[in-house]
């Protein structure tokens, strides 16, 4: 079988070896419009949570069937990202986009998958009245912002951590848990993603 022209024109259930690299391309280029991800160190970690975040669609009841489904997800939160959360659920509601289900609280679950997916991030803590700029402000602080410390040593690495340290590395797709430490204080999270943030840190849409 040959790959599709458009990858992002796919059924999300048709997962082929063969067509991978030309949906990670397209997947990143839309969602980030970084650099092709054959130069992302991390490519195949993305791809992997981003069809893992897929396999939760059922629950949402949101109506995805191809991947340009999720593009058009995502573009729309990311095009509205200076409206608040309440606000940002009404217009979901009264434009009724072709993705959003039939339940009630269908728009308010897909601003939560797009915001997952693309941001990487968890959406505890984000309140009604704040826009998601405001939400990704507070949570993740400008240089400006954030308080003056000396950069992490070379040395300061998952290899030694383990080696001297005695952590277990556990790999998360979540920013929030980068670096944090389980309740026994022996596992330690490292944020699995991080070449797409170097990459995303160059581009417009950042």
């Amino acid at each position: 079988m040959s790959t599709p022209s458009d990858p992002l024109q796919e059924h999300l259930l048709e997962r082929r070896s063969e067509g991978e690299e030309a949906l990670k391309d397209a997947l990143v280029s839309a969602l980030w419009g970084t650099v092709s991800v054959g130069k992302l160190q991390d490519s195949e970690a993305f791809l992997e949570y981003y069809f893992d975040q897929c396999s939760l669609i059922d629950t949402q009841d949101l109506t995805i069937n191809i991947h340009q489904d999720i593009v058009n997800i995502v573009s729309f939160v990311r095009d509205h990202g200076t409206l608040s959360r309440n606000v940002l659920i009404r217009k979901v509601q009264q434009d009724r986009p072709a993705w959003l289900g039939s339940t009630s609280d269908s728009a308010e679950k897909a601003l939560e998958f797009a915001v997952r997916l693309w941001l990487m991030v968890e959406t505890d803590g984000w309140t009604v009245t704040q826009s998601l700029k405001e939400f990704i402000l507070h949570n993740f602080p400008s240089s400006s912002q954030a308080v003056n410390v000396p950069p992490f040593p070379l040395t300061f690495n998952a290899y030694n951590l383990e080696r001297i340290g005695g952590f277990k590395i556990v790999w998360t797709s979540c920013i929030q848990d980068h670096l944090s430490l389980d309740q026994t204080y022996t596992e330690i999270s490292v944020f699995h993603q991080a070449s797409f943030l170097r990459n995303y840190q160059n581009t417009a849409e950042r």
